[in-house]
């Protein structure tokens, strides 16, 4: 079915977009951030699930077979509580109302959006088809590419190496890395020493003056990305490593990386780029093991994050989300509708994050070659990973990092690599940036649509989250099309009415809104719910 199809049988879609943080566009609206919390679940003994005509169904596969149209969450039966989450449910279907158009419209295949507040699932949507082609439709297991959602999971596992003392944020990246004790800056008059030592925090705040490449196979759109080009051709060699060219281990990519030069000194500037990609490197050498048994060790193992890891097992191929992208075709002088267009191989053979298939670097941030790079995830396993840094650091009795870590994580540290209070993320006042991703602070020009103390990231896939302590929520959303700029902007807005007309009705009925207290435990029924192979009604209880 084509997206043209796809759009005159879906009724009600749900969509959630991403912001590039690669493109110069994007700057501004990446910075945007959602929010959610927590809830408990359990099993609602003898509830049938049924297809869209009301008949028996076993399992949410054998609906998918029967059914072109996308299936809502309804579906899975899963009760979310807008009112005991503090969030107003008209507020939010006026955002779905915004949202859906998007999936009508062609402009993504799908969306995922889960909102926990104050421990409570306030929503939770699924819609559309997570593959196009097969037509499978979009649920809370359904698996997706990270990207750079990756990096917060490695600033995670750093964090762990900082509490015991294997690191220190401001050591140099030399004392692990030899390679990076030579740099080289490019300037105006060419080439010259660096004048600064590289730091581990100058990596994690990209400040370092390492950049990116062209992505997704791209050409260089300027001279920065052309000095990456190189290396990110022979890292596409290293899926066979048959040619002496190819970069094929962690250690051998960052040995490389390090003969580029850097395109401002150290601590001075802010600029995007493979910043945790050299953690990861720098953690296999504090550990002494290679970085994604680190990060399953010490991060997804401890969270029961089943799903998440550096390839996708052929045998979950049947969860696994296409990747797409919104092209314009040209012809004659006319600009044709945009079309979505599938930039990842659409068989499992062949598809670049299948077990056999993927590369052999694990990138800790971002796509060191044309295509692939960072971890796979879903819905279920990232939000409890969220969770987790909502809570301080603890999920169901099972602490991850201590709370003043966390606190730690989540700061502005852009000052101290820097030693200026003038430098903000993609150039945007009040954006600060920490060890999880960009952090709001308190700015006369702050955007009036970031909240200081609220942090969060995205990736290139169309994945984004924010964590907003004050609020005391949390806020996950996948849509599978890169470089898409608006959806999260109408989410996030979506959110925070509903929670402004949550309070005005209580107001309006003098009923005071009480915080709950926090759950916790994270519901052990949710697992079970979102259990690949079987759909278990379920109902959220306070």
């Amino acid at each position: 079915m084509s997206p043209e199809d796809m759009t005159k049988a879906a009724t009600h879609p749900r969509t959630l977009v991403f912001v590039s943080p690669f493109k110069d566009i994007c700057a501004r609206k990446f910075v945007g951030r959602l929010k959610l919390g927590k809830a408990t679940v359990r099993k609602h003994p003898k509830v049938q699930h049924r297809d869209w005509r009301g008949q028996p169904s076993r399992s949410l596969c054998s609906k998918v077979r029967r059914v072109a149209t996308p299936a809502r969450y309804s579906d899975w039966r899963v009760d979310c509580r807008p009112d005991a989450a503090g969030l107003d449910p008209e507020a939010m279907k006026e955002a779905d109302a915004l949202l859906h158009h998007k999936v009508v419209s062609g402009e993504i295949p799908g969306v995922i959006s889960m909102v926990f507040r104050h421990g409570v699932l306030g929503h939770l949507d699924c819609f559309g088809f997570a593959d196009v082609e097969r037509q499978v439709a979009m649920r809370p297991d359904t698996i997706v590419r990270l990207y750079s959602m990756t990096k917060c999971i490695v600033s995670v596992t750093l964090g762990t190496c900082l509490e015991e003392g294997l690191l220190d944020l401001d050591d140099e990246v030399s004392k692990y890395i030899p390679a990076f004790a030579a740099l080289k800056v490019s300037t105006e008059e060419g080439l010259v020493a660096a004048q600064r030592p590289l730091t581990v925090l100058h990596l994690l705040t990209h400040t370092s003056g390492i950049g990116y490449g062209p992505m997704l196979g791209e050409e260089p759109g300027c001279e920065g990305e052309e000095r990456y080009k190189e290396l990110i051709l022979r890292a596409g060699l290293g899926r066979k490593c048959k040619s002496s060219e190819a970069v094929c281990t962690l250690e051998n990519w960052c040995d490389e990386l390090a003969k580029i030069p850097l395109q401002h000194e150290p601590g001075t500037q802010w600029l995007y780029g493979y910043g945790h990609d050299v953690v990861g490197r720098i953690i296999e050498v504090v550990t002494g093991k290679r970085l994604d048994i680190v990060i399953r060790d010490r991060v997804t193992a401890p969270l029961n994050m089943v799903d998440t890891g550096f390839e996708i097992p052929a045998a979950k191929w049947s969860r696994a989300a296409g990747m797409y992208r919104l092209h314009t075709e040209e012809s004659e002088g006319c600009v044709a509708p945009k079309k979505l267009v599938r930039i990842d191989a659409p068989t499992v053979g062949s598809n670049e994050w299948i077990s056999g298939n993927t590369s052999p670097i694990f990138a800790g941030g971002g796509s060191v070659d044309a295509m692939t790079g960072g971890m796979v995830s879903t819905a279920k396993d990232y939000s409890r990973f969220l969770l987790m840094l909502l809570q301080k650091g603890e999920l169901d009795g099972t602490r991850v990092l201590r709370s003043e870590t966390v606190d730690l994580l989540r700061s502005n540290l852009l000052p101290r690599a820097t030693g200026r209070e003038d430098v903000w993320t993609f150039d945007s006042p009040g954006v600060g940036l920490g060890l999880l991703g960009s952090v709001s602070v308190g700015h006369p020009d702050l955007d009036e649509a970031l909240r200081p103390g609220e942090y969060g990231w995205g990736g290139m896939a169309g994945t984004a989250w924010t964590n907003d302590p004050h609020e005391d929520f949390m806020l996950l959303s996948f849509s599978l099309v890169a470089f898409d700029l608006s959806t999260e902007e109408v989410l996030r807005a979506g959110v925070r009415k509903s929670i402004a007309d949550f309070r005005k009705c209580q107001e309006s009925k003098g009923v005071g809104f009480a915080t709950l207290g926090r759950l916790h435990h994270f519901p052990k029924g949710l697992q079970t719910c979102w259990a690949a192979d079987e759909v278990i009604p379920c109902t959220v209880q306070a």
